[in-house]
Parts: structure tokens; C-alpha cells; sequence
């Protein structure tokens, strides 16, 4: 009690020596939480609107990649509002200078949100996968490549989710551990996981398509064009990097309230850059049919195709059953490729070439692709 029978505030954390801890006015990095929010939400919310506009009414179908999407958007958006809601509780403020009182709503946002971290992560890139299914899943060896890759991050982030939210026990002792007596598994040896995690996936779908775009037979430009697309990813993978170090400094501080900021924010940014790349390639076919789109059109068919296809001389090759597999599920996507009365394609598998009801010259990533 101080001279006037008021209650003293008693900080969180004890403050370094010669630190006096400041309750009216701390330092904080907490507006940088406002503004990552403030860009990060309206950006990403009119990307996901540009792309289900797209996929809805200019191509009419919607598949799994944007379903997924959605998950992820709705994800993020729940994420963004619980770091805002940390705010309020000394988030961005040293720990010495954030009331007692307020570390208890502090840790239960803190479960929440590290709770809810791996499922929207998973969707991400669940999303981008079946879009690069949807576009390359032609070749045998890239669809199964890709559905490998989305069991083993299925394999992760479901005991990863598991143990977050088990990570301690009784699940009070996380946020109340001075009255809750009980035990929890290493909190920041699960955040380093999730960001090797991140970061050995985030490379691997970054590079994943790459060989596809350079092995069509198109212009070098065109090549640059579609990389550039999809390599926008990097920025996603220089996110998980500096997720990462920010983690590896988090496990020599007590001073959780400040030092959890950073970590956040590069946890949203994450997020958000990996569902704007995918939503990305879908862009060129909502400008061109929004903006350039020609008055006497009247070819629906042509306009909803992902590649522009040419034909050529019928091959001498024999179709095997693999490449007829793999051409009936081409057929039961939703990717529409039209040449004439003809519906073909072509795929370099090894040696290889299969065919649909003629023979091609290439695929061409048209600046359609959605």
C-alpha cells in the first residue's frame, strides 16, 4: 500500500537492475502490431474478393484450392483480431511495465493464437498446392509430388495443433502458472518446429513449378512472366527466415510481452503473403476480361481456358495407361483447354508424350491462368 492507502501495481516481471518500470507511459512497439494489421487485412481481403470474383463469375467454378483459401483467409482474419486484442494487454510492452493484472488475459490470447497458427498455415499452402495440381497436375509425377507433400504438412501441423493445445496440463497452467501448479512441454522447441517447418515447405513450393515453367515450349518472356508469378513466394520464405530468428531470441527472455511482437507479426505476414501469391495467377484474367475485354467476344469457352494450345502433326507414339490416367483426370478438373472441336494437351514425361483427341505443339500459360 503507498501513503494514501492505494494499491501498488506490481509489474509482471521484475525489472532489470536499475530499471524503474513505467505503468503510465512504457516504450512499446505495439503500433507496429496496429499498422502490420491496418496493411495486412484490407490487402489480403481484396485479393481473396478479386479472386473468388474471378473464379465465380468469370469462370463459373470454384474447386478445392479456393475453398481452402477461404479457410485460410478466415483464419487470418481471427489471427489479426487476437493480436490486436494483445494490445490491450501489454503486447509490445516490456514485461516490468505491464500490470499483473493484465498477464493472465495476456497468456489465455497467447494459447488462442498459437492454437490457431499451424491450421491457417496448413490451409495456405494446402491452397497453393491444388492450384499448382489444377494447372500442372497433368504430369503424373508433379500430381502425386504434390499430394505427398500435402500428407506430410498433414502429418505435422495436426499433432503440432495437438500438442498446443495440450502443451500444458492442466491447460490453465499456461496462462496462471503461479496458482495452478501442473507441467508443459517446451513452448519455444514447438515454435522452432513450426518455423523449420514453415520454412522447408515454403522452399519446397517455391520451387516446385520453376523446372514446370521452363520445360513448356513458350517464349523466354512468357517464362519470366509466370515465374514471377509464382516467385513471389519468396517473400513468403524470407518471412519464415525471420520468423525463425525471432524465435531463437525468444528463448533467452523472460521478457515475453515484448518479445512475442515480432514473432507475431512476421507469423501474419506469412499468412497473408502466401494466400495474396495464391491468389495471384488468377489477376491477368480478371483485368483482361474486366478491362480489355473485347465487345464481339462470344466464345465463353475460350475465354474460361487456362492454356492457349496449338496443334501439330499426330505423333507416332502409343499412349500407355499411365498418360490415359492421367488424361482422365485432366478431364474431370476443371481445366479447360480448347483448340477447334479439340480438347489436348501436351506433357514431356521422360520420353513420353500423351495425347487427348489430336497432338500438340505446347502448353502455354496464358495470362488467364486461374
Amino acid at each position: 500500500m503507498d501513503l494514501f492507502g492505494r494499491q501498488a501495481i506490481e509489474g509482471a516481471l521484475p525489472p532489470p537492475s536499475g530499471v524503474t518500470p513505467n505503468f503510465v507511459s512504457p516504450p512499446s512497439i505495439a503500433r507496429y502490431n496496429i499498422l502490420c494489421q491496418a496493411v495486412c487485412v484490407p490487402v489480403v481481403t481484396l485479393f481473396v474478393i478479386l479472386r473468388l470474383y474471378t473464379r465465380i463469375f468469370i469462370h463459373g467454378k470454384t474447386t478445392g484450392d479456393d475453398y481452402a483459401c477461404i479457410v485460410a483467409w478466415v483464419g487470418t482474419l481471427i489471427y489479426s483480431g487476437m493480436a490486436l486484442s494483445l494490445n490491450h494487454y501489454g503486447a509490445g510492452v516490456h514485461q516490468w511495465d505491464v500490470p499483473a493484472t493484465k498477464i493472465k488475459m495476456f497468456g489465455k490470447l497467447v494459447y488462442v493464437a498459437q492454437m490457431l497458427y499451424g491450421p491457417q498455415v496448413f490451409a495456405t499452402k494446402v491452397a497453393i498446392l491444388l492450384l499448382l495440381s489444377r494447372i500442372f497436375g497433368v504430369n503424373n509425377k508433379i500430381w502425386w509430388a504434390i499430394r505427398v507433400l500435402i500428407g506430410f504438412m498433414a502429418l505435422y501441423y495436426v499433432p503440432a495443433t495437438a500438442a498446443k493445445i495440450f502443451i500444458c496440463w492442466p491447460v490453465a497452467h499456461f496462462w496462471d502458472p503461479l496458482t495452478r501448479k501442473g507441467t508443459c512441454l517446451n513452448e519455444n522447441s514447438i515454435f522452432l518446429a513450426d518455423c523449420a517447418m514453415s520454412i522447408i515447405s515454403d522452399f519446397t513450393i517455391l520451387f516446385l513449378p520453376i523446372p514446370l515453367i521452363w520445360g513448356l515450349k513458350t517464349g523466354t518472356m512468357r517464362k519470366i512472366g509466370v515465374s514471377t508469378v509464382f516467385g513471389a513466394g519468396i517473400l513468403a520464405c524470407t518471412a519464415s527466415v525471420l520468423r525463425l530468428y525471432e524465435t531463437l531470441h525468444l528463448g533467452g527472455t523472460l521478457d515475453k510481452t515484448y518479445s512475442l511482437v515480432p514473432i507475431l507479426l512476421w507469423s501474419i505476414a506469412e499468412v497473408n503473403i502466401g494466400i495474396i501469391c495464391g491468389c495471384l495467377p488468377h489477376l491477368p484474367s480478371f483485368i483482361k476480361m474486366t478491362f480489355f475485354k473485347s465487345p464481339s467476344t462470344n466464345d465463353s469457352t475460350e475465354n474460361n481456358s487456362y492454356y492457349r494450345l496449338e496443334r501439330i502433326s499426330k505423333p507416332k507414339r502409343k499412349v500407355d495407361d499411365s498418360i490415359l490416367k492421367t488424361q482422365t483426370r485432366m478431364n474431370d478438373s476443371d481445366e479447360r483447354l480448347n483448340v477447334g472441336q479439340s480438347t489436348l494437351v501436351q506433357v514431356d514425361q521422360g520420353n513420353n508424350i500423351w495425347q487427348g483427341a489430336g497432338t500438340m505443339k505446347a502448353i502455354e500459360i496464358d495470362q488467364r491462368i486461374c
